[in-house]
């Protein structure tokens, strides 16, 4: 288990030479980045931005059995919680509050979020604000990419935060994530979100507390880095998230923050050097 920053530059190194490095995941699957653009591209063919505002309630819920008894594996909130797992992991799964609207077997009947039961709306009503709320989402991330050289982020989170939500936060962000890979990558979980900031050296009065603003911070970092530029975000994502998991530095302990002219970043440098 990896316990202090000093050991994140040799991470590095060995993960850029082989990307199986962490070795199969807990399925057995070894990581695959081509595998990962598919599942994006095979979402991406079902639900094009255009189809959003014309889905059906059951083409939207999870929960909901097919006539033969199996699950209806086909709809958006499948998709993003189960069919998109592999792009990275929500930090809670189900739940009426998650996507807004969720069909529960045992009552034979849609349930609302707790946001929507109190702007007392209806099921047509509240799943048409639903839908808006994506396309909206959608939009704003296209905004951002087109305009991110003059765009920190800020501009992104504030028409996100204007926009009614009801749907959670990290439900935004692995919509980004899905129609924008170039720009946001599958980590979502704040928790983690902040341990990663912590392992790539933001001082704790620099992390933000929105996931989308640390997304767009780490970013950042990793195309200011001499090795990790030069990976995808499917490659950064699946990198962070095993590190997350293997280091145990607290988000408050500030005495292991290293410089950009630390011996750590002088150690990743010459390794690049090695290998050149």
């Amino acid at each position: 288990i990896v316990k202090t920053k000093g050991e994140l530059s040799d991470l590095i190194i060995k993960f850029d030479k082989d990307k199986q490095y962490f070795g199969p995941n807990k399925r057995g699957k070894l990581y695959k980045e081509e595998e990962k653009k598919e599942i994006r591209n095979n979402f991406i063919s079902e639900f094009p931005p255009d189809r959003i505002p014309k889905l059906k309630l059951d083409e939207y819920v999870a929960g909901k059995h097919l006539p033969n008894g199996d699950w209806n594996r086909t709809t958006f909130c499948w998709w993003l919680e189960h069919g998109t797992n592999d792009l990275g992991h929500f930090a809670v799964y189900g739940g009426k509050n998650k996507f807004g609207i969720l069909y529960k077997e045992e009552m034979k009947d849609y349930a609302l979020g707790s946001k929507i039961e109190k702007a007392n709306l209806s099921k047509e009503d509240a799943f048409d604000a639903i839908k808006s709320e994506i396309t909206s989402v959608i939009k704003a991330g296209d905004e951002y990419t087109k305009d991110r050289e003059l765009d920190d982020g800020v501009v992104l989170v504030n028409k996100l935060k204007a926009t009614t939500r009801y749907v959670q936060v990290d439900v935004h962000l692995r919509i980004l994530l899905l129609y924008y890979p170039d720009h946001f990558f599958g980590v979502t979980a704040n928790n983690v979100l902040k341990n990663c900031m912590n392992i790539l050296d933001f001082q704790k009065n620099e992390i933000p507390k929105d996931a989308i603003t640390m997304q767009i911070m780490l970013v950042k970092r990793k195309n200011e880095h001499p090795i990790m530029k030069k990976w995808s975000l499917y490659d950064y994502s699946y990198f962070l998230w095993n590190v997350a998991r293997k280091t145990e530095v607290a988000i408050t302990d500030t005495s292991s923050v290293v410089t950009s002219e630390s011996e750590m970043l002088k150690k990743i440098i010459m390794g690049v050097g090695a290998q050149n």
